[in-house]
């Protein structure tokens, strides 16, 4: 609406530099030290315009929020794993990842490191790195998304490495057991009854 009525008003000639003698049309007054109205007030519209729209834009960005949070993990030694969170807000936020309250060098930090800064905001480990003096990955990690409208924490995941061999789960099925046959039992009734056994010897062969 301002535009349109300063477009108006310089259709209209109503500002100039200078004053003409109605007589014969000649300037009977100049100001140089007065800059041109006319393009002062097209570069007022311009701007009004510019600064509407940037209005109209900050009106609709928001705080970032945390749709995705990561997961407790219990990975092996030199095994790839992943911790997940993802954030939403306007502009996009931008995601970083701490590990019991330190910041962690990604990627896009180092490119030698095995942790990957993924797109989706995930931290990606190439693999585990596990010993009995350094245990850089293990302990509790945190993503938190930020943008000019303020932060936002994601919920505590622990990432813990497996030590010794992991046992198999125990068999679903248990074979039955064979069945039992009941013993034989012989009973002898009566009274007992003395038979008297007469028992030879044989010479042993020569």
């Amino acid at each position: 609406m301002l535009r349109y009525l300063l477009k108006t008003l310089l259709q209209m000639n109503l500002f100039t530099d200078s004053i003409r003698n109605p007589h014969n049309g000649s300037d009977i007054y100049y100001n140089e030290s007065l800059p041109s109205f006319n393009a002062t007030l097209l570069e007022w519209g311009n701007f009004s315009s510019s600064f509407n729209n940037s209005t109209r834009h900050r009106l609709e960005d928001s705080a970032p929020r945390i749709v995705e949070h990561p997961s407790d993990l219990i990975v092996s030694k030199g095994e790839p794993a992943t911790l997940n969170c993802k954030a939403e807000g306007r502009p996009t936020p931008i995601i970083e990842w701490y590990k019991d309250g330190e910041r962690v060098d990604t990627d896009r930090e180092d490119p030698r490191s095995h942790r990957m800064l993924l797109p989706s905001g995930a931290l990606f480990f190439l693999r585990i790195v596990h010993g009995r003096r350094s245990k850089p990955d293990e302990g509790v990690y945190v993503c938190v998304a930020r943008n000019y409208l303020g932060e936002a924490v994601s919920r505590n995941a622990s990432l813990e490495v497996a030590t010794g061999t992991l046992s198999p789960p125990p068999s679903l099925f248990t074979p039955p057991h064979p069945p039992q046959l009941p013993s034989a039992v012989i009973t002898l009734s009566g009274p007992l009854t003395h038979c008297p056994i007469s028992v030879t010897r044989r010479p042993r062969p020569r």
